[in-house]
């Protein structure tokens, strides 16, 4: 009796052996204890108050009071929560993004818009206006392409109707139709081209079991074909419209966006610190935006001087340049924020990776796409180039 008495609290010994110290040792080795060895202690953290006080111990401590601390018998799980508990509190470093890395990215930025705007300096240069209007229609073509593409637009049969619809409905009247020309034929073929679309949607549709992602990629592509196409037509008509400094009128403007766009990136990253649409386009300040304003509007005048012939250039009146200075810089960020709206919905970065550090062409022209048909119905409603100067050239 007294034996199996003997043996029976043996036994209880053994187990509660088992359970207060073999079981904590196996599941520090096969946790984050089996690297106190070879690591430096981790500190131990109590709370005095309301203050976490730090304390570093060495791996011979720790390991002591792993197996002189009471561990709870009723839940053999609590030594592994506790090593959780602590793995969980371990804080991150935060990340810091040096400044060296924005620098270098605005230095690549600013190397890639220099080799293309000599490219296109230089393609102008020895083609004139016709090769300024090849351009642009590849422009339109490479945009379009890649906001389908963006949009995920699959049926290609609906792409190409949708391009060809708009740029016969915006480019052909600037193309192919001079003064006095008879342009009813232009809008009765952009109607029978779009109800062709309309008659191959309903056959696409019909030979479908689903009706949406047809119906989807007709509107998108339309949708997208007119934004593109359709602002950026204006550019064809200031070519064709406004006389010998028509390609001035759209340099001029086009170096206003471009000088605003670098600006609001350098004052972003200098005094930087409001967001203006966190959503939409976490990177944009408010301090950007309004250094942005500030420096556009003081370079118009010099900027005018060089788009329009140095010494030679017009007078214009300081209000005017104002005027067109204040929308590139108030209005025309507008075009980027809605593209990085179309962006942020489809999950893209970019819309393309045509120019590196700008992304595509769309990621580019954006702001210009605004700003294209500002002037030209500006120049509209001032009689074109010549009455906008003789209404501020005795101001100038």
């Amino acid at each position: 009796i007294h034996f199996q008495t003997f043996a029976s609290a043996l036994n209880q010994s053994t187990m509660m052996m088992m359970r207060n110290v073999l079981l904590p040792v196996l599941l520090l080795l096969s946790g984050t204890g089996i690297t106190l060895a070879n690591q430096q202690p981790k500190p131990f953290a109590t709370t005095v108050g309301q203050q976490k006080v730090v304390e570093p111990v060495s791996a011979s401590t720790a390991t002591e009071t792993l197996f002189t601390s009471p561990v709870d018998t009723n839940d053999a799980d609590a030594a592994a929560a506790v090593l959780e508990a602590g793995e969980a509190e371990e804080e991150e470093p935060p990340k810091v993004v040096a400044k060296n890395t924005k620098i270098a990215n605005l230095v690549e930025r600013t190397g890639s818009a220099v080799l293309v705007l000599t490219a296109v300096t230089l393609l102008i240069r020895f083609t004139g206006a016709t090769g300024l209007k090849g351009l642009i229609l590849a422009a339109q073509i490479g945009m379009f392409r890649e906001c389908v593409s963006v949009t995920s637009v699959s049926s290609t049969i609906t792409k190409c109707l949708a391009l060809a619809t708009h740029m016969m409905a915006w480019d052909a009247p600037h193309l192919l139709l001079n003064a006095g020309d008879d342009a009813a034929w232009v809008p009765l073929a952009f109607f029978g081209m779009f109800m062709l679309h309309i008659i191959i949607l309903v056959f696409q549709q019909n030979a479908s079991m689903e009706f949406g992602p047809a119906l989807r990629d007709f509107g998108v592509s339309h949708l997208a074909a007119a934004i593109v196409v359709g602002l950026s037509s204006t550019w064809l008509g200031t070519l064709t419209e406004f006389g010998e400094k028509s390609m001035a009128w759209i340099f001029f403007p086009a170096l206003l966006v471009i000088v605003n766009d670098t600006m609001a990136y350098i004052c972003g990253i200098i005094v930087g610190k409001t967001k203006i649409l966190p959503t939409v386009s976490p990177k944009k300040t408010w301090e950007g935006f309004l250094g942005a304003a500030i420096f556009t509007v003081a370079l118009s005048k010099p900027l005018w001087m060089l788009t329009m012939g140095g010494g030679d250039a017009p007078p214009i009146a300081k209000t005017q340049l104002f005027l067109l200075a204040a929308y590139v810089s108030l209005v025309a960020p507008f075009g980027g924020f809605l593209a990085s709206t179309v962006k942020r919905t489809f999950g893209a970065k970019d819309f393309g990776a045509i120019m590196p550090g700008h992304g595509g062409l769309v990621d580019r022209l954006d702001c210009q796409l605004v700003t294209a048909p500002f002037i030209y119905l500006y120049l509209t409603f001032m009689g074109g180039p010549n009455g906008l100067l003789a209404a501020g050239s005795s101001q100038a």
